[in-house]
């Protein structure tokens, strides 16, 4: 609480504080954690169990119309709490993170984590995401075309009009 959006609209932000921020800091400190490669994809399973309590406590004290998830690692909790309450569920995909990932050697748990992607991005009540190219690429994942919505990153044009910003100083490094 405490955080709107214009239009005075409650917007609720939920992370780890106190104890469990300790705890989580622990584990990651764990040798086997640290020599497996697995603190990243812990935290972020963690997070999800945790993030389905604190976010069913929410849940019960606020109705909101929809809940609106930024896709990333592991993120099952937004969709088990939306189908829990009968809450619409909106993800905000800016990649496919686990193509991003693949590869990298501290993503060991790559194949758990595409399960869980293509699950809740499959399962959404809509998915916003950037680019055609990204929604194209959601459809071939099995994702219902008529369920993603495109709206592009942008950016105000009218800062980079003008003489005084011509990128000819960069250009000339």
């Amino acid at each position: 609480a405490g955080h709107t959006m214009p239009g005075n609209i409650p917007v609720h932000l939920v992370e780890p504080r106190d104890l469990d921020a300790v705890h989580w800091a622990a584990l990651e400190q764990d040798p086997v954690v640290q020599n497996q490669n697995l603190g990243r994809d812990l935290r972020s399973v963690l997070f999800n169990g945790w993030l389905l309590e604190q976010g069913a406590e929410l849940l019960a004290r606020e109705r909101p119309d929809f809940l609106y998830e930024r896709h990333a690692l592991f993120n099952g909790a937004g969709w088990k709490l939306s189908r829990r309450f009968g809450i619409p569920l909106v993800v905000e995909v800016n990649a496919p993170i686990c193509d991003e990932q693949a590869g990298y050697e501290l993503f060991p748990l790559i194949a758990a984590a595409r399960r869980i992607e293509l699950d809740v991005l499959r399962r959404a009540d809509g998915v916003v995401v950037v680019s055609a190219w990204l929604k194209a690429w959601m459809v071939a994942q099995g994702v219902v075309a008529d369920r993603v919505h495109v709206i592009p990153n942008a950016v105000a044009g009218r800062l980079f009009e003008g003489p005084a910003v011509s990128g000819a100083a960069v250009r000339a490094r």
